[in-house]
């Protein structure tokens, strides 16, 4: 077997090394070249696995090492019998603790108050949402939860947008990218959201780590700009890695796509993405342990406003930062 691996994933090679003959590549190498002959790939969310990519390779399988997999063009995957798979939940913790040291630094800051009194709306209630739920509620906040298809399965305690545009002084996005149909996602937060919102004259704090889609930048900035929303907190951006030079400015805080970048979320994908490519190939290996190192002591809170002065400072340096970010740990 052959395989191409993105090389910045975290403790690939003893899960690959095993399989066959593996390739491991910056994303940017991973070309229709290099895959021709590859029976597998696995990738992060900066390799687009379409037709340009895979049309006339022997490739039969692809796993994202990634939560999100709006990379992958799953309907061609389909017509040419590529199986996928994605790590859904692999960093729900991470971008909990992310979420987290927001909250944190926008209370210092004096943008929303964590008193039973506020109200934090949390659209998307998955992996990521029902942890944030979670965390919300031990600190004592009262929970909106939004989550259209979960409702539409009969499922019961969630609200509408509106619902949350009406009421919320936080609203934090956990959506996946869905760019059409009953359930689209894409600019979820656009001029309408945020005329919802200057109606009911709540100002909220805003807070998206899911996909910079779903939130229309020039629309953010400009319920910044009129004091519609008072602060905001973007970890995924539009148009990554050339990102709006304006809403890095505007953002209280402002991360290159960390939020679920934790050393045990990383492993755990890893882990994930090649038990998956086990599977799809009928492969029964034993696996091998990844001890981590010891967790530093004492536990420092993460705050993201460290990260937020490294990327104003180079916002050409991206992807730089991202590929290369010093991994929290849980």
């Amino acid at each position: 077997m052959r395989l191409v691996v993105d090389s910045a994933i975290p403790y690939a090679r003893p899960y690959a090394e095993r399989l066959g003959t593996c390739s491991f590549l910056p994303a940017a190498e991973i070309t229709p070249d290099v895959v021709r002959d590859a029976d597998a790939l696995v990738v992060r969310t900066r390799t687009r696995c379409d037709a340009a990519l895979l049309e006339g390779s022997r490739v039969q399988f692809v796993a994202t090492a990634t939560i999100g997999y709006d990379h992958l063009d799953t309907a061609y995957l389909k017509s040419r019998n590529i199986e996928w798979a994605n790590c859904p939940g692999c960093n729900a913790a991470a971008v909990r603790q992310y979420v987290e040291g927001c909250l944190q630094q926008l209370h210092r800051a004096g943008y929303v108050s964590l008193a039973p009194s506020t109200t934090i709306g949390i659209v998307g209630i998955g992996h990521v949402g029902t942890l944030v739920e979670s965390l919300c509620r031990q600190l004592g906040l009262r929970v909106l939860r939004c989550d259209p298809p979960r409702e539409d399965r009969g499922e019961t305690g969630f609200c509408d947008l509106r619902t949350i545009a009406r009421e919320a002084d936080i609203v934090t996005f956990h959506v996946p990218l869905d760019e059409g149909g009953k359930y689209k996602t894409l600019h979820m937060a656009d001029d309408a959201f945020f005329a919802l919102l200057r109606e009911a004259g709540r100002r909220p704090a805003l807070i998206n780590c899911s996909r910079g889609e779903v939130v229309d930048t020039d629309s953010l900035i400009r319920a910044l700009d009129n004091g519609i929303v008072n602060a905001a907190a973007i970890d995924t951006w539009e148009n990554e890695p050339s990102i709006s030079r304006t809403l890095l400015q505007r953002a209280f805080i402002a991360t290159p796509h960390i939020a679920g970048y934790s050393l045990e979320g990383k492993l755990r994908a890893t882990q994930m993405a090649f038990a998956a490519l086990r599977s799809h190939f009928g492969i029964g290996i034993e696996v091998p342990e990844v001890l981590l190192p010891p967790a530093p002591e004492p536990k420092v809170p993460y705050n993201p406003l460290d990260d937020t002065r490294r990327l104003r400072q180079n916002p050409e340096l991206f992807e730089s930062m991202r590929s290369n970010y010093k991994l929290r740990r849980e």
